[in-house]
Formats: C-alpha cells, sequence, structure tokens
C-alpha cells in the first residue's frame, strides 16, 4: 500500500511545497485504474510520454487495445519494419510516442523489444539512428562486416543509420532478451527494413530520407550530468543528432532517486516518453493535479511546460528510469520553477 502524499513529512518537498492529497490505491487497482482512464481519453492517438522525473499517463501497452492511429501498438509495430508473427519470437512493443514541437510530420518513439532464448532477426537495416538500453539478458550484434559484439544488462548502444545490420541475436538459449529503444523518425515510417543478406544497405528505400545532421562522435557513451538535487542521479546513456532536424538532438536519460528522494518542482520544456526499470514513484502535475502512480515495467509521459511534482514512492527502494527527448541541442531537459 502506498502512503498518501500528503501524509509525507513537508521537508522532502523543497521550497515546502507538497504533492496534492491521494488515496492509497493498492497497485492492481491502481493499474486497473490508469488503464480505465487511458480507454476513456484515447481518441486517435495513444501517447506514453516521459523523462528525467516524471510521466503520468497512459496504459501498458498490453493492458489496453488501443483505437486505430499512427501511435497504437498495432500500427506502430508494422511501421517498425516487422509485424509480430513475421519473426517468431520477437515482439515489438510501442510504448509511447510524442510530436515533436514545431514538427508535425516528426514523432519521439519508444519500443520495448523482446526476443525468446536463441532467436535471431533476418538482417536488416535502419533508416534511422536509435538509442537502445538492455533491461534484461544479453545479446551479440554485427554492422557490415564488423565481428560480432557483445551487449548485457544494464549496457547501452546505439543502433547505426543505413548500414546493413547483419547479425542481431539473443546471445542465451535459456533466457529471455529485453530491450528499450528510442527513435526520432517522421510520422508512420519504419524504424528498421529487411534487406537480402550481403546487399548494399544504401539501395534500401529510406521513407525518412533528408539531409544527414548526424554527429559520430563519442555519441553512445554514458555521461554523468551535472550535479542536482542530493539523491538524485542523472546519466545520458546516448545523445545522437537528429536527421533532418537541424539543431535537435535525441537524448535518452538514465534517472535514479535514492530511497523517499523528492524533485524539486521543475517543468519540462519539451515532452518525454519513459520506461520504469525500478520500484516506483508518484506525479503530479499543474495546480492541484491528480497523483499518479507508476511501477517497474510501465511507461509514462512528461508532459511540456506543466508545474510537476515528482517523487520515489518508496522511502526503502530506488527508483530508476529511462527517458527520451527530441530536444534543442545543450537544451535542459527540466528547469526548476
Amino acid at each position: 500500500m502506498i502512503a498518501c502524499l500528503d501524509e509525507l513529512d513537508s521537508a522532502r518537498y523543497p521550497n515546502g511545497v507538497r504533492m496534492p492529497a491521494s488515496t492509497p490505491v493498492p497497485r492492481s487497482r491502481a493499474r486497473v485504474r490508469s488503464t480505465v482512464l487511458a480507454i476513456a481519453s484515447a481518441s486517435s492517438v495513444v501517447a506514453f510520454v516521459v523523462l528525467a522525473a516524471s510521466g503520468c499517463q497512459g496504459a501498458r501497452a498490453r493492458e489496453v487495445a488501443p483505437p486505430a492511429g499512427p501511435a497504437t501498438v498495432a500500427t506502430a509495430t508494422a511501421a517498425s519494419g516487422a509485424a509480430p508473427s513475421a519473426t517468431p519470437g520477437i515482439e515489438r512493443r510501442v510504448l509511447g510516442t510524442q510530436e515533436i514541437p514545431g514538427r508535425p510530420d516528426m514523432e519521439l518513439r519508444l519500443y520495448l523489444i523482446e526476443y525468446a532464448p536463441g532467436v535471431a532477426a533476418p538482417p536488416h537495416v535502419h533508416p534511422v539512428e536509435g538509442i537502445g538500453y538492455v533491461v534484461e539478458g544479453a545479446f551479440e550484434s554485427a554492422f557490415s562486416d564488423e565481428a560480432p559484439s557483445l551487449k548485457q544488462q544494464g549496457e547501452s548502444f546505439v543502433d547505426r543509420a543505413s548500414v546493413e545490420h547483419r547479425i542481431f541475436r539473443n546471445a542465451s538459449s535459456s533466457a529471455p532478451l529485453r530491450f528499450v529503444m528510442a527513435y526520432a523518425v517522421r510520422k508512420d515510417a519504419p524504424v528498421l527494413l529487411p534487406v537480402a543478406p550481403g546487399a548494399r544497405s544504401e539501395a534500401a528505400s529510406n521513407p525518412n530520407d533528408a539531409p544527414s545532421t548526424r554527429d559520430d562522435g563519442a555519441a553512445g557513451a554514458a555521461t554523468a550530468l551535472a550535479a542536482g538535487p542530493a539523491g538524485i542521479h542523472r546519466t545520458a546513456i546516448g545523445i545522437r543528432a537528429i536527421d533532418g532536424l537541424p539543431g535537435w538532438e535525441l537524448r535518452v536519460l538514465l534517472v535514479e532517486y535514492d530511497p523517499g528522494v523528492a524533485a524539486q518542482v521543475h517543468t519540462h520544456p519539451v515532452p518525454g516518453v519513459g520506461y520504469v526499470l525500478e520500484g516506483t514513484f508518484e506525479s503530479a502535475w499543474g495546480e492541484g493535479g491528480d497523483v499518479a502512480v507508476k511501477h517497474q515495467g510501465e511507461p509514462f509521459v512528461d508532459r511540456a511546460h506543466e508545474r510537476h511534482l515528482f517523487r520515489n514512492a518508496s522511502s526503502t527502494e530506488p527508483l530508476r528510469f529511462l527517458v527520451a527527448y527530441a530536444i534543442p541541442k545543450g537544451a535542459p531537459t527540466l528547469v526548476p520553477v
């Protein structure tokens, strides 16, 4: 049972600001409520958005059958280059999408991808770069003629664009593989396209075709960000320039909160989409907004330009989550208020 926010020590909230009151809700009931709200509110787009400390709306894709539209699990999975049945043992699930500010033709898209033990993907090419994080298991991967490399749980990686992804397979014959992928793409465009083994990847049709603004520096390396409030640790696990959008970048953060820690009240300049890796958080938007609760394995959205209160719901357990943004280069992902 999660404690009501209004019963917490006000000292946990900077500037004396406290979360609005909420009624404790068992985890299972909270999930049912979030599912019902998502069904009631979804019209044509279901988006789950996140970030460095955030996200409140949206239900897990497996629990909701969203209506037809570019952000639904069914259509977005098909757009990813392979329907669920195309390669047995591979499931691609869209956790959320958000339109990129000022570009109604482009979106931020976050996937959860699962491979059964021993399963390998057919050779393919990615029209745009993506940033990934291994949630569970390990995989072997090779682009073009490179030797396979190994990535394991807790490691980040980059999907290269316009290069044949010759090998990608679950490295284990007995354990599943799960990883999260973030892309900034044109709406309804795929993030992978099948190619014949050994074929020149440049020949693949690229629906995201646009002048490249890619920076091939150390974009995949994890980078510790400037120190924030005590007990909050933020690491950029990947930063990539966005093709066709000069001056903007795809940025993915790993955010960790110590037990009982709350963020300073803040806003986000752009929307974000996130995924809870460990723990539970409580979040509220605007003045007197309802408190939302998100648990391990659930997606969320960080709203733009709204007052945001956020905290680790547990006084004994840490909180860890991923959040992705499409954001102007060098801009902060949150601004204290």
